[in-house]
């Protein structure tokens, strides 16, 4: 007895025949590999994409501060001086906050504070503290429970 061999052409058409009757297209699981829109090519049959696994490895685009600038920011406003004056000096220091008498002042609005800010006093604000407080109605809670 003989033995039979398929011939490129026969090894074709049984593969087609086993790829179109088990294989359908959409049971391929990766048509492609891209990273950022850009295929990337299989080398030795395998994609190897490489994921920063720590921040450092990153660019800082967005400049966003390190634990270290933040903890050096809290430690200068630790050394915040708050200094009464009568008035103004004529010029002022940094991590210094001026308390000076307010024109018209009263009750616990009595003095406006001040910082030396780009070569120049900068107004932050006043010693006034305002507490606004609305009352709300029955009606409303139940309709914000609603």
């Amino acid at each position: 007895m003989s033995k039979k061999y398929l011939d490129y052409g026969g090894l074709q058409k049984v593969t087609t025949w086993i790829k179109n009757t088990f294989l359908q297209e959409d049971d391929v699981p990766v048509k492609q590999i891209k990273r950022n829109g850009t295929i990337i090519q299989p080398q030795a049959k395998v994609v190897n994409i490489s994921v920063p696994v720590k921040t450092s490895d990153l660019a800082n685009d967005s400049n966003f501060v390190t634990e270290n600038e933040v903890n050096q920011k809290i430690s200068q406003l630790n050394n915040l001086e708050i200094r009464t004056v009568s008035e103004l000096p004529p010029t002022g220091e940094p991590q210094v906050m001026y308390l000076v008498p307010k024109d018209g002042g009263s009750g616990d609005d009595i003095k406006d504070e001040y910082i030396w800010q780009d070569n120049r006093f900068e107004h932050i604000g006043t010693t006034e503290a305002v507490v606004e407080v609305e009352s709300i109605s029955d009606g409303e809670i139940d309709a914000l429970l609603a």
